[in-house]
């Protein structure tokens, strides 16, 4: 029995090409998967109905990274909703697609900042990459990689420190302090301007910088006041907090170097689950800072002659998009100078939150693609972008459904496709054909294998029963309307 809303239309192949997701009707491959990634460079997503409110899917949506305009991506949903399972899905067939497991293929690295060991998995399911636990088997230097020479290392440090809330942008006094401490600490080491500060293991840690802050106060002398010392000894409170779980006195911990990773194709997952919460955005806030630095500097380029293809996934976003609320002052944040000019250098980024307020719209304006999924609660925003029908569907919709919008990002501004604009997607988590990981997504084989041959069958049997009665035709083409 076809749905009278399918009756009324006249569709001879369901095909809408939009960024990164490709509307087509399901051709019923025996091996869909491999067919795709061998004769388009894509693969099946999840699967979309005619119609956003409709349970009737009769499309595949292909996912296909190779063709993206704007590379940047938004995905928001509550607990339960299938934030995750989607972002392991996608960084699963991003990896496979561009080449990370299959050579060949353009490779790239998919770096992911993993606040609760929700991705940890993946690495070693896929057989490339690596989990990097920060805290107990490797650390990181604040300093390393987020400038070109002292000045701009001590300027960017205390910077970061001011977005993380660390440092008051009233405490003038006290960036003065700190950048002077940075700076005179960094002179007592053999470092080059021209061979790249960013490359050279020798940095001073936060401990050498707190043993700095010192020495600038006893240096000041009678001249440090009252102002001086209070702002000194709140900054070394602060960082005292963070550095005790960022800097291990084991011989046998690692310092973590991010600009290898934006070189090394793989899915490198940096482990923050063992770190406090004020530990874990330093970690955030440092890792953008090295990326835009990679791009901005072409520090990559000039020391490896090597260019960049890496995807930054950042889960729990909201602990850095909380920099970028106030549009003038978003406009110095590295995240803020990724999302606008990545794309060129080879640089995207993902960004994984549970609600959409947590993402400011003059950031939505400029990611290619947002997944809406179960929120539970009424959205301003979710209304803003999608209307509010959609914003009230969204509230309970089902688990593993998601709201997806395409906006592609061109020179002189936005444009959104129209017609195209907001896809109701059902999705089919990915899991290894050969079946020896069919967990990897779901963590229970049968709600997989379960999940992905009911939606196969019922798409499959629909489009045969819209053929069979003449309303899909082998025609190509992109003819279908809804009168």
């Amino acid at each position: 029995m076809i749905p009278v809303a399918l009756k009324k239309m006249s569709v001879a192949t369901i095909y809408d090409f939009v960024g990164m997701l490709q509307i087509q009707e399901y051709d019923i491959p025996r091996d869909l998967f491999d067919a795709c990634r061998a004769e388009s460079n894509a693969v099946p997503l999840g699967v979309v109905p005619l119609f956003p409110r409709s349970d009737c899917y009769a499309a595949v949506a292909w996912w296909c990274p190779r063709y993206v305009m704007n590379p940047h991506m938004a995905v928001v949903a509550s607990t339960g909703g299938g934030k995750t399972t989607l972002l392991r899905t996608m960084i699963a067939l991003s990896s496979i697609l561009m080449g990370t497991v299959k050579r060949g293929a353009p490779r790239v690295s998919v770096i992911i900042l993993d606040w609760r060991r929700d991705f940890t998995i993946l690495p070693e399911a896929l057989g490339i990459g690596k989990v990097y636990r920060i805290g107990s088997e490797y650390t990181i230097n604040p300093l390393l990689g987020i400038g070109t020479d002292r000045n701009e290392v001590a300027q960017n440090f205390s910077h970061m420190l001011l977005s993380m809330g660390v440092l008051e942008e009233r405490s003038i006094r006290g960036i003065t302090i700190l950048e002077k401490a940075v700076h005179q600490e960094l002179q007592k080491y053999e470092i080059d301007r021209n061979i790249l500060l960013a490359i050279s293991p020798s940095l001073p840690t936060m401990s050498n910088i707190m043993d700095a802050i010192n020495e600038v106060l006893h240096g000041l002398g009678d001249s440090a006041t009252s102002d001086d010392k209070r702002s000194a000894e709140a900054i070394k409170r602060r960082l005292t907090n963070i550095a005790s779980r960022l800097e291990s006195r084991s011989s046998r911990t690692k310092v973590l170097n991010p600009l290898r990773l934006l070189l090394d194709p793989g899915i490198h997952v940096i482990d923050l689950s063992e770190l406090p919460e004020a530990a874990k955005k330093m970690v955030m806030f440092y890792i953008t800072y090295v990326a835009y630095q990679a791009i901005s500097s072409q520090f990559i380029e000039a020391t490896y002659g090597l260019d960049i293809n890496a995807v930054l996934v950042i889960d729990e976003a909201h602990h850095i998009l909380t920099a970028l609320r106030n549009k003038e002052e978003a406009d110095a944040q590295p995240l803020m100078k990724i999302i606008r000019e990545g794309r060129q250098y080879g640089l995207a980024v993902w960004l994984s939150t549970q609600n959409p307020d947590d993402v400011p719209e003059h950031v939505l304006n400029n990611i290619g693609t947002v997944f809406i999924g179960r929120l539970g609660v009424r959205s301003k925003v979710v209304e803003h972008l999608f209307g509010r029908e959609i914003a009230k569907l969204v509230e309970n919709i089902e688990p593993l459904s998601f709201i997806v919008r395409v906006n592609t990002i061109e020179t002189g501004g936005a444009r959104v496709i129209p017609g195209n604009r907001v896809f109701k997607l059902k999705l089919v988590p990915y899991f290894p054909p050969r079946g020896s990981m069919v967990t990897l997504l779901t963590g229970r084989t049968s709600d997989a294998e379960n999940t992905y041959k009911a939606i196969s069958k019922k798409m499959i049997s629909l489009v045969q029963e819209l053929r069979r009665c003449g309303y899909v035709s082998d025609r190509g083409g992109t003819e279908y309307s809804a009168e």
